[in-house]
């Protein structure tokens, strides 16, 4: 089994229903509009030819997508005329990806996410890895070799996003102190299991795995990493928007994560 990668994990990438019908049972999440709405005001304002691009005259700028899945991000900003870089481990979601893509504009590569040293140093504009595929990474070192990639396959002034889930507001799930505490208790007698580490039940498969962060571990990841300009952007239960930097109680509040960082 790849680095990184735990048996549900595994489970989840080798499962070709997951990736067939990934865009359908995920197509509706607020989520997945905020983080292309970031992407268009925050990043590609700003490092994208002021004149415009378009599919048919495609720019020079490349954005990779770590843990691309179906490769929606490619697909909805393939009128911006990005070449884009589709990463992933499941072989299936590449086979669904390509489906819609132009691929003279797009690559699609078959690829672990800690094992990515086959990418050449500065030649990433923008990176993205977004609804919290990072949390698919079992191991916290696993997690920061990641990052480490995206740092070193970074330009000058590239920019990253990246998305996770918030673990202080499971304290208002009904079921998420028990959990807290679980995950606490297991952090504390085993070495393979780290606090945040969740495995649960998720379209048929019995043990799929994810981390959830916390905002002190992030940061402390993204400095490990290399990292030293980038902001968290707090985002509220639902998705659908980032919260108020001066909202109260951010630590339960919010329901996950955006980093913006520049290399």
């Amino acid at each position: 089994m790849p680095r990184g990668v735990s048996s549900g994990t595994w489970d989840y990438v080798a499962e070709p229903a997951i990736a067939s019908e990934y865009d359908a049972f995920h197509g509706d999440h607020p989520l997945m509009r905020l983080d292309v709405q970031l992407i268009q005001d925050k990043i590609l304002a700003s490092v994208i030819d002021p004149l415009g691009q378009s599919a048919d005259q495609p720019s020079t700028q490349l954005l990779a997508d770590f843990g691309c899945g179906t490769a929606r991000i490619a697909r909805q900003l393939e009128a911006r005329g990005l070449r884009t870089l589709n990463i992933d481990l499941s072989p299936h979601m590449l086979q669904t990806a390509a489906a819609g893509l132009r691929p003279t504009q797009n690559s699609l590569v078959h690829s672990n996410l800690v094992e990515l040293d086959w990418l050449a140093d500065s030649v990433v504009d923008i990176a993205v890895c977004l609804f919290s595929s990072i949390g698919m990474i079992r191991g916290r070192q696993h997690r920061i070799d990641f990052l480490k990639h995206v740092h070193r396959t970074l330009k000058p002034q590239g920019k990253f996003l990246l998305h996770v889930h918030n673990r202080g507001h499971s304290w208002l799930d009904p079921q998420g102190p028990g959990w807290l505490i679980s995950t606490f208790v297991k952090a504390c007698l085993y070495s393979h299991w780290q606090f945040g580490d969740r495995v649960y039940v998720y379209r048929g498969l019995p043990s799929m795995y994810l981390h959830i962060y916390s905002r002190r571990e992030l940061v402390a990841d993204m400095h490990a990493a290399g990292f030293t300009n980038f902001s968290i952007l707090p985002i509220n239960v639902t998705g659908t928007a980032l919260l108020d930097p001066q909202t109260w109680f951010q630590y339960f509040r919010s329901g996950g994560f955006f980093v913006l960082a520049t290399r």
